[in-house]
């Protein structure tokens, strides 16, 4: 019964940021871009939660078209992101979060050789060397935005690149690490 007034509470949201996002303008994106950037996530969330994808799409569509930068763009592909995890779609989350990741500058191939495998190793290992857990609980707080925008993505694809990629699991795991170390704590 709480899921049917959840959903219907959504439904009652999807409506209202329909004839919102009807009324914004370029105007609006110049003049409050932070505002309306925000309200599109919203809405475009809102419309995934109900399974109107095809709205979600559009609205994730104009945020990428209208971010000004690219870490602005996270959040959209972020939703995305979430809505094809949820859907089991687990393919199509990890080739959305490779894209996105490459876009970022950090790029991880889908069939990673064994090698390559071997070579993120040796590099985590060089990182923690001579580090006790203590020095790694006591790392300030990361504050490089791309980073933390990996350091994000990758824990919530972690299921869909757990069930489809797993090759790829000990590439992120071991770039996690080293972030970490080098960057700081994360909350994800």
């Amino acid at each position: 019964a709480s899921e049917s007034v959840d959903l219907a509470f959504f439904n009652l949201a999807l409506t209202y940021y329909k004839k919102r996002l009807d009324l914004v303008s370029d105007e609006d994106w110049s003049r409050e871009y932070s505002n309306t950037k925000t309200l599109f996530e919203k809405a475009a969330e809102t419309a995934m939660v109900c399974d109107s994808d095809h709205l979600g799409d559009l609205w994730i569509k104009t945020l990428l078209e209208k971010s000004k930068h690219q870490l602005d763009a996270v959040t959209a592909y972020e939703i995305k992101l979430n809505y094809l995890t949820g859907k089991h779609d687990f393919v199509g989350a990890v080739k959305l979060l490779l894209e996105v990741l490459e876009q970022l500058n950090f790029t991880i191939k889908r069939h990673p050789s064994q090698p390559a495998i071997m070579k993120e190793l040796a590099q985590t290992l060089w990182v923690l060397k001579n580090k006790k857990i203590k020095d790694l609980v006591d790392l300030p707080l990361m504050e490089d935005e791309r980073v933390f925008s990996f350091m994000k993505l990758t824990v919530k694809g972690a299921t869909s690149i757990f069930g489809t990629a797993p090759d790829i699991l000990p590439i992120v795991f071991f770039r996690q690490v080293r972030f970490s170390v080098k960057y700081g704590n994360c909350v994800y």
